[in-house]
């Protein structure tokens, strides 16, 4: 039975990030890959991170029988052999949607580099595995949201699917909900029709295809697809998702988003080129590699409004002091104000305080961000506080910054998931309540 201990160090920085940002952590942003690990393990044993992982298991038939797979078998076992267990009750479709929302909310876990298809449940979860099998285990309420094809129907999506784009909108592989779920973690709009949310996370996510695929389909999603297509199924999660873009590319190349080459190390090797005393002895060619080094792009030192964004999220405020919507302001600002003192590519950063809104900007080399502060004071009128932020916010975006992010601070979690999901639409929001701020 294995630890999340055992299962954490195979993790790259990237996905050791991601898990602590679906845990809801904080702090996570500056550390390395051994601390990564370190802030996991230790929050695991907060009472709050708790509450938020038990949050991210559907709590649904389904998924019990997932979950009950895992106790039976000491807490791992092959894909092949959990998708047969499960489909003797649920359908292809139920089973595909709510293990991939496990996989995606890092409930369960593979060994990405591995060839087998064994999958993990870490022993610490198994209080929240049992949880969902005590409650929902013998729940036989059809899971009318989750669309089921017919054999044939799935054949004839198969024929038609020739690009990545139409291999997302089959309704065999993704359904809107996942897709969604993804577009929230990237802080991207997630409402409309799966053809809109497919465009964005294809072409608008700033992540290249192969990025997108590998955060959508876990390793034995890909072998399941790479098998459907008749392609080598055997191989590690890079290897598999090169298959399949060879088979099916995008439909718009010219749109997907290119890492950018590393300017910086190009930089080095010129200038370690020209300063070769070889090199030098010749006029001409010093000339044509320092035209070389004036050509390339210049670096872009700061990701502005992902860097505030991060920053913001993972202050602790003194939560204590707050009681109006000035002194939200006043220490965000000040918080702000100090990130020069240890993030250097700050330093020359102008942070300006508006006197009369409560607006923060920041600017730094030729880009702007706007933060728009909010006290939701539960002694105030609900519904006047709710209207006055929503007709802010479209405000803001006009008149100050298209980049805006909003900063909610609701004590007493008064706010609806309604409204909060409305202003994540027209802003980067952060959400936060007093219980979030208490050690």
């Amino acid at each position: 039975m294995k630890s999340i201990i055992d299962l954490l160090p195979e993790k790259t920085v990237i996905t050791l990030i991601q898990i602590c940002r679906v845990y809801n952590l904080k702090g996570y942003s500056v550390l390395k890959k051994d601390d990564l690990i370190v802030l996991i393990i230790e929050n695991l044993k907060n009472y709050q991170v708790k509450e938020n992982i038990q949050s991210l298991i559907p709590n649904n038939g389904t998924t019990a029988l997932i979950l009950k797979s895992f106790i039976d078998n000491k807490n791992e076992i092959g894909y092949s052999n959990l998708r047969r267990e499960v489909l003797k009750k649920r359908s292809g479709s139920a089973f595909r949607h709510y293990f991939q929302e496990l996989m995606i909310n890092f409930i369960l876990f593979e060994n990405e580099s591995s060839d087998d298809d064994t999958l993990y449940l870490p022993k610490e979860f198994n209080n929240f595995a049992k949880k969902v099998i005590d409650e929902k285990l013998e729940e036989d309420i059809p899971e009318d949201h989750i669309e089921i094809l017919s054999k044939e129907e799935e054949e004839k999506e198969k024929k038609e699917i020739n690009t990545i784009d139409r291999l997302l909108y089959s309704k065999k592989y993704t359904d809107v909900e996942n897709l969604s779920n993804l577009l929230k973690r990237l802080n991207k709009p997630y409402s409309g029709i799966k053809s809109q949310l497919i465009e964005r996370i294809l072409y608008e996510s700033e992540m290249t295809v192969e990025n997108v695929i590998n955060k959508i389909f876990g390793k034995n999603d890909l072998r399941e697809i790479c098998q459907d297509f008749n392609l080598f199924f055997s191989g590690n999660k890079i290897e598999l998702i090169k298959r399949i873009l060879e088979k099916l590319p995008p439909a718009f190349p010219k749109k997907v988003f290119k890492e950018k080459p590393q300017i910086k190390k190009n930089i080095k090797d010129l200038k370690r080129k020209v300063e070769n005393k070889e090199v030098l002895a010749s006029g001409k060619v010093e000339k044509q590699l320092t035209e070389k080094i004036e050509k390339l792009p210049e670096r872009k030192r700061i990701n502005l409004k992902k860097d505030i964004f991060d920053f913001l999220f993972n202050l602790d405020l003194d939560f204590l002091s707050i009681s109006t919507k000035e002194n939200l302001q006043g220490q965000i600002f000040m918080a702000i104000k100090n990130i020069k003192n240890y993030k250097p590519e700050f330093k020359d950063s102008i942070i300006i305080r508006d006197p009369k809104e409560p607006i923060i900007t920041v600017k730094n080399n030729n880009k702007e961000v706007t933060i728009a502060v909010w006290y939701f004071d539960k002694n105030r009128l609900y519904s006047t506080q709710k209207q006055k932020i929503s007709f802010s916010i479209m405000t803001y975006k006009r008149d100050y910054s298209q980049d805006l992010i909003c900063y909610i601070y609701d004590p007493a979690r008064k706010l609806d998931n309604e409204s909060i999901d409305l202003f994540k639409d027209y802003a980067l929001l952060i959400y936060k309540i007093e219980r979030q701020f208490k050690k």
